[in-house]
């Protein structure tokens, strides 16, 4: 009797003298976007590491180049700081890497988001070896060209081409062969000869397949775009149902196919829109934050799986979404983040904050969710949402990186 009596006693005391897990220190480095660049922000250090740097990131972001009068400066991604210097053409800056870091394309200053683009009706585009190996090599080409993304042999620059050069209206994805200096047109999925599609309206995000052979962009506002397959149908007029679709692009084929959105997408602000991908990179995400919109598409099959409406905000003038690993959906709200279930798209989940999202980020084992507001940058535990860490952040508008 005795015993049973301590019983409850005994397991009350190991219950009290268990030892509490710890919280784990903070260790996240991220790698943010501001109107002057890119930031960083090292939480195990508690510190912006570097600031106001306008740069392209390599594809694992490991490194960082920027321009500085006719020199390209290779950049460590964790402080910023200065590891080579190669001699470029004046004037010029970086506008894309190459997935592995080894060639950088140089362009003309153009502003950021612009539509439309400064007339020109002449181009210079250069292609430096980050390795100091060979000399940059100079494409002076006839017409309105700019750059957009290597392809995974890094034999081909996919560049831009507006039309008319000198007060651009359209514009058309060609491909600039490296060894030869031609420009050449971009073939389709299906690998048959079908009519080159032209562009119109704002080319808003550029995410990168996990194992960086597709890129996908994000299109809004365009009612008045024919695509390649609706010219080979004989269309000669959009039917101006579709105003926001995602340019996929095969870095490694060569091929570019035009996965429609459905509306309302893209009939509000293009700042209201965000694309998000799962980190396999099956799935692919899209967020209309001024009509409440949510499209989830096959990324590999490439049709729309799904969609539903979480509630619009006609003003949004910005979006945030990322995605976890189990490939819940996070979108950012007005005052809170929730997370919707990839397969019901149900609301699962509703963070408070302490102040309205301007973008989020997810740490690589999907424990941690980072949200920039105005002035912070927020450390949340993904499950809970209880705050675990934060770090003063001024003008954040995307978070590019997380690494552990």
């Amino acid at each position: 009797m005795q015993c049973i009596r301590w019983l409850p006693a005994c397991a009350l005391l190991l219950f009290a003298c268990a030892p509490v897990r710890p919280t784990p220190p903070l260790t996240d480095f991220i790698v943010a976007e501001s109107p002057q660049g890119f930031v960083g922000f090292d939480f195990a250090t508690r510190r912006q590491s570097f600031s106001g740097t306008p740069a392209v990131g390599t594809a694992d972001w490991s490194s960082l180049f920027t321009g500085d009068n006719s020199s390209l400066l290779h950049l460590d991604v964790r402080t910023g700081a200065v590891l080579d210097t190669r001699a470029i053409p004046a004037g010029l800056q970086p506008v894309a890497v190459s997935s592995d870091g080894s060639k950088v394309a140089l362009a003309a200053p153009q502003e950021a988001g612009r539509w439309p683009p400064v007339g020109r009706t002449s181009s210079r585009i250069a292609v430096a070896d980050t390795s100091g190996q060979a000399p940059p090599r100079v494409f002076d080409l006839t017409g309105n060209y700019e750059p957009d993304a290597f392809s995974s042999d890094d034999q081909t620059l996919f560049v831009l081409e507006y039309q008319p050069a000198s007060a651009p209206d359209r514009y058309y994805v060609r491909r600039l062969d490296l060894r030869t200096g031609a420009v050449l047109a971009v073939g389709s999925r299906s690998k048959t000869a079908v009519p080159e599609e032209n562009m119109r309206g704002t080319r808003h995000q550029h995410v990168l397949s996990p194992d960086h052979q597709t890129l996908y962009t994000l299109y809004t506002n365009q009612p008045d775009h024919l695509h390649s397959r609706d010219l080979a149908a004989g269309h000669t007029q959009s039917n101006g149902n579709v105003y926001a679709f995602v340019h996929v692009l095969s870095l490694a084929e060569g091929w570019a196919f035009c996965l429609d959105l459905p509306q309302p997408v893209g009939m509000g602000s293009a700042e209201a829109d965000i694309l998000a991908l799962s980190p396999d990179g099956r799935l692919l995400f899209v967020v209309d934050r001024s009509s409440g919109a949510v499209v989830v598409a096959d990324a590999e099959q490439l049709y729309v799986r799904s969609t539903t409406n979480i509630g619009g905000d006609p003003l949004a003038d910005h979006a945030a979404a990322v995605v976890g690993l189990d490939d819940t959906l996070f979108i950012g709200l007005a005052n809170d983040v929730v997370a919707l279930n990839p397969r019901s798209l149900a609301v699962q989940q509703h963070i408070p904050l302490p102040t309205s999202p301007n973008a989020l980020g997810i740490s690589p084992d999907g424990e941690r969710l980072f949200v920039a507001s105005a002035d912070a940058l927020y450390a949340l535990d993904a499950g809970t949402g209880a705050e675990l860490g934060r770090l003063p952040a001024v003008g954040v508008r995307a978070i590019a990186y997380v690494s552990p």
